[in-house]
């Protein structure tokens, strides 16, 4: 504490000087206590970094995890897209076409019999032109549906065109494939379609084929089908051909 003007009145007849150093003010604070608080500081500071590294590794973790499921999620519908009629649901035309090369090489090397259906719908273009493109693809999804109750569970069913399609039935001798595709006409003829004031009946032809020994793949029963579809038509729509 130095001594200032003020100071110099209360101190008369004492040696005193301004500017002299009158006195000192001494503080002492207990190590241990700041040491106490540093080490607990520094605790909560490493708790701290060791709560957010946690939860950011686990924000990571959760973010990797759902970027991997969108991941499969995406392949498994890529799959399905490259697999699947976009409209019904059906096999499109490329796998239907790998299903029956496997089934036709499958009855080859077992001697079984295989049977290929050709089915196409009556006068769909009318159908398109009369009501338009939505009621269209609406039949279309109705005759899948009317297709996939109609055929037993491993027979195998694709939309190959517009309004084409394939049935596969394996290990099917010929009564026994004009019976099911006679099943598929009547089921899709049985009830009409009907959106708002649009009202059709839907018939279909199909052609069957039967695999022979004579067949070096599967064009040749692709053609006999075809063939038996053309007959179906010609012969007055609404019916079945084949062997």
């Amino acid at each position: 504490l130095y001594a200032e003007s003020s100071c110099l009145g209360c101190h008369r007849g004492v040696d005193i000087r301004q500017g002299d150093i009158l006195g000192a003010v001494s503080i002492s604070i207990p190590i241990q206590g700041l040491l106490n608080e540093t080490r607990h500081t520094r605790l909560i500071i490493l708790m701290s970094a060791i709560i957010l590294i946690g939860f950011l590794i686990a924000i990571t973790y959760f973010m990797t995890l759902r970027l991997a499921t969108d991941l499969k999620n995406a392949q498994a519908r890529l799959q399905s897209m490259a697999l699947t009629d976009e409209l019904t649901g059906l096999n499109n035309r490329r796998q239907v076409m790998a299903r029956l090369e496997e089934e036709f090489q499958r009855a080859i090397r077992l001697g079984e019999s295989i049977c290929l259906i050709a089915l196409d719908i009556d006068r769909f273009k009318r159908i398109n032109d009369s009501y338009g493109h939505p009621f269209g693809d609406l039949v279309l999804k109705r005759v899948a549906e009317r297709l996939l109750s109609s055929v037993r569970p491993y027979d195998v069913v694709g939309r190959v065109g517009g309004e084409e399609f394939l049935i596969i039935a394996p290990a099917s001798p010929s009564d026994e494939a004009l019976s099911l595709a006679s099943r598929i006409i009547t089921t899709i003829r049985q009830e009409t379609i009907g959106e708002g004031a649009a009202r059709v009946t839907v018939t279909a032809s199909a052609g069957v084929a039967v695999i022979s020994t004579h067949d070096t793949d599967i064009d040749d029963l692709l053609r006999r089908a075809d063939r038996a579809l053309y007959q179906a038509k010609t012969e007055g729509r609404n019916r079945v051909a084949g062997p």
